[in-house]
């Protein structure tokens, strides 16, 4: 599944850090990936408003132990 391929994902770029925020920009992940881990409760996103405007993402403590089980199922 996509969207658990990208809490993976956000958890190794952010070091499992609880709400460590990541630009969202060129990660490369569809709208639908991100609105189905936002839909799961897995990630919270937060918008910056400026020139352009970006999105950040944050996994939630859910979202962490969803990325943690994933890794140590590919182990």
């Amino acid at each position: 599944m996509a969207a658990r391929h990208f809490v993976y994902k956000l958890y190794d770029t952010t070091d499992g850090q609880p709400m460590q925020w990541q630009i969202l920009h060129g990660m490369r992940e569809s709208a639908a990936t991100i609105s189905w881990a936002v839909e799961r409760g897995w990630v919270v996103l937060q918008e910056l408003r400026g020139k352009p405007v970006e999105r950040q993402a944050a996994l939630t403590d859910e979202g962490r132990r969803v990325a943690r089980r994933e890794g140590q199922q590919q182990s």
